[in-house]
């Protein structure tokens, strides 16, 4: 069984690195085309909105959809099943569309304190990215049963028509650089939702069904389900806030720093999250499904292997974050003097990994098990947790920018235990 998940997880990873490795060219063409013009801040102070919203919902969405889907499979109804949640879930990113709209243009003239022109383009492309909320919404939700059905490989593969969509209209010079990032965006999400609905045509003898009230009232646990995960996951996404926050508190430089280091992890733990949502979510809520105290012992299994195995892999890789750092950056204004600045905070922020990846996996068996609920206390916990401690370690104790990584470590420790505690009770639990 380990094997097959391990051979599928190869497969799955080499096809995330040529996602990423295309996605890297990407930038690195709009970087020879535009560098660091006004026209990259207006697409990117845009796009940030928009992005944040479709993000939690592709995260919650993914998590809530695949066990319900894999559940209805195992009744014969998954076809009707996908029918009826497509049209709420169209229904509710057109929705969660016009909030980004009323933003664009109540609020955000706000926050804008550029000049009046490009606080209009600002505006302008914000609106025009809106629309784009449903459509990579619903990639999100194709992602989900796409996985569910194991078809992960061609479902990842589609995945490389989203910088594509950027490379291919970067031949067009007469545009401004904005509203051709706005364009290739679309076009990139816009052919990777054709691949998805073509296949999943041949897959799944779905029909379209508008979305009614009977509907609502016949998924609402799933949808209970589905907005406990919004909420407890707009509360984390708060945790970036406050480590920009704490890091300014240590004066300059060291925010720039923070969010280098972040980027290097935050690619390594994208290509994990690729393989546990491809892979082993998909196992896990099949065995649930099957028999739910055996489910449970397997994603137990899983969630300790994968502890041993990135505290293993990340032990050496501990002594060796300075070249990586300088591999990777050191050109230009990014002197060797800045490297050692992000090997520095690197270091410490490979400390939470190992108790990162398997509070993922718990994550995804408490989803399988249909007790979201408990995320909105536990990422209040983690919340309250990583300010308090961080808090206390720069500003009581005078530490440095390496109490972010000590204060990420403590509190993924804190919610594996949490979420191994809920997990325990459940299986004590009268069925």
């Amino acid at each position: 069984m380990y094997k097959k998940l391990l051979s599928s997880s190869a497969l799955v990873l080499l096809i995330g690195l040529a996602v990423s490795a295309l996605g890297f060219v990407k930038e690195m063409l709009v970087a020879y085309h535009f560098g660091v013009s006004s026209q990259i801040d207006v697409f990117y102070l845009a796009l940030s909105v928009p992005l944040y919203l479709v993000s939690l919902y592709g995260s919650s969405i993914n998590a809530t959809i695949m066990p319900a889907y894999l559940q209805a499979k195992a009744e014969q109804a998954q076809a009707l099943f996908f029918s009826e949640m497509m049209g709420m879930n169209l229904l509710f990113l057109v929705l969660l569309s016009g909030v980004c709209v009323a933003y664009s243009v109540l609020l955000q003239p706000f926050f804008l304190h550029a000049t009046p022109e490009k606080n209009q383009q600002i505006i302008t492309i914000g609106l025009l990215l809106a629309p784009m909320i449903v459509v990579q919404g619903l990639t999100s939700y194709f992602d989900s049963i796409l996985n569910a059905e194991k078809r992960s490989l061609i479902n990842n593969l589609f995945s490389l028509f989203i910088p594509l969509g950027t490379i291919v209209l970067l031949s067009i010079q007469q545009i401004p650089a904005a509203l051709l990032l706005t364009c290739g965006w679309y076009l990139g999400f816009g052919l990777r939702l054709t691949g998805q609905y073509l296949t999943l045509r041949r897959q799944i003898a779905f029909q379209w069904q508008r979305p009614r009230s009977a509907l609502f009232y016949k998924h609402r646990p799933l949808i209970q389900d589905f907005f406990w995960i919004v909420f407890s996951s707009a509360i984390l996404g708060l945790l970036p806030v406050i480590s920009n926050y704490l890091a300014g508190y240590l004066g300059d430089g060291q925010v720039a720093s923070l969010n280098y280091a972040t980027k290097l992890v935050s690619t390594g733990l994208m290509l994990v999250g690729i393989i546990i949502n491809s892979v082993l979510f998909p196992h896990i809520a099949e065995q649930i499904v099957k028999d739910s105290a055996h489910g449970i012992r397997e994603g137990l299994k899983l969630a300790a292997l994968s502890f041993v195995v990135f505290a293993l892999l990340l032990l050496p890789l501990y002594f060796f974050v300075e070249p990586i750092v300088a591999l990777v950056f050191e050109r230009g204004r990014f002197n060797a003097e800045s490297t050692v600045q992000v090997a520095y905070i690197l270091k410490y922020l490979l400390l939470y990994i190992p108790f990162y990846v398997p509070c993922v996996l718990l994550s995804r068996l408490v989803v399988s098990l249909r007790i979201s609920r408990i995320f909105v206390l536990g990422n209040l916990i983690s919340l309250i947790l990583f300010f308090l401690s961080g808090a206390y370690w720069i500003v009581y104790l005078g530490k440095g920018i390496e109490s972010l990584g000590w204060a990420l470590m403590l509190v993924y420790l804190v919610s594996a235990v949490y979420l191994l505690t809920h997990i325990v009770l459940y299986r004590k639990r009268p069925q």
